[in-house]
């Protein structure tokens, strides 16, 4: 049997379920929804899982933390519910999931490793001193991201606006990067295959633009050499990694990996690629 945690907003999830549906998969959602919280025991001593008072015993799990429609209910309710669920998947020797030795989220450090790799990196300052931002010559070129993640990718000079009108003292830690070009690339890595798209938008960030165009494009050998040797290196079976190109070089540069992407309107594009993809490594 074959456990998907999510949301019940998340359209990923949605598609993954379809897919089990379609592929007559035995499965076994749990949903987590604003008027519907399942209840969970986890006795440690006999290692039973009970779901509802449901004993339930998958051989598969996925698991996804949506933080975006999460808050629309209880950020941290959905956090603990993905924490506690993937800790017990990881001490469950019978059950294959994704990523158990993946040393965790760091931006910084993936950066770093994909430099070492070969990969071409946006130009990177971390800090918390904006008042340095006022020194650039050309502060339309850059763009700000939040270190700790689960925000959207904004221009400098609106994070300088906002920055004049709040309240606190401290900024927060952040990335100052230079601003690159469309079309954005996104790679999946699901175990040893590899696809990749075109995520055309006139929005920074093509997560907050309804009309973001997904278009399948041909993995190229040596994007997809550097990316499996970089999932190698961090201990990914499950990946999406993110490019865009320099204005000034022409040089595509390696953005970040994520450890859960979305993938649901990719998956849509590519016919169901994506969900099954997800599903055969873990039969497998």
């Amino acid at each position: 049997m074959f456990l998907i945690f999510g949301g019940s907003h998340d359209f990923n999830i949605k598609a993954l379920v379809k897919q089990l549906a379609n592929k007559k998969v035995e499965h076994f959602p749990i949903l987590l929804a604003e008027d519907k919280i399942p209840g969970i025991v986890w006795d440690l001593m006999s290692n039973k899982l009970l779901i509802d008072n449901q004993s339930i015993s998958p051989s598969a799990v996925f698991l996804r933390n949506d933080v975006f429609n999460s808050v629309k209910f209880n950020s941290s309710t959905s956090y603990t519910w993905f924490k506690t669920l993937k800790e017990w998947a990881f001490t469950q020797e019978h059950v294959s999931v994704f990523n158990q030795q993946y040393i965790g989220m760091n931006k910084s450090y993936n950066l770093m490793l994909a430099k070492k790799i070969g990969f071409n990196i946006p130009y990177t300052i971390i800090t918390n001193q904006t008042q340095l931002f006022n020194r650039l010559e050309h502060p339309k070129e850059h763009i700000i991201k939040p270190v700790i993640g689960g925000q959207y990718t904004i221009s400098l000079e609106k994070f300088m606006t906002a920055e004049k009108n709040k309240k606190e003292k401290h900024s927060p830690l952040m990335y100052l990067q230079n601003r690159l070009l469309q079309p954005e690339m996104r790679i999946f890595g699901i175990g040893t295959r590899f696809f990749a798209f075109h995520v055309i938008s006139d929005q920074l960030d093509y997560r907050v633009d309804t009309n973001t165009k997904v278009v399948e494009i041909e993995v190229t050998k040596d994007l997809s050499n550097k990316l499996s040797l970089l999932m190698q290196k961090l201990k990914l079976d499950f990946a999406a990694a993110d490019f865009k190109t320099c204005p000034k070089t022409g040089k595509l540069l390696f953005l970040e990996i994520n450890s859960g992407p979305m993938f649901g309107k990719f998956d849509a594009v590519s016919k169901g690629k994506i969900c099954s993809a997800i599903i055969d490594w873990h039969l497998q």
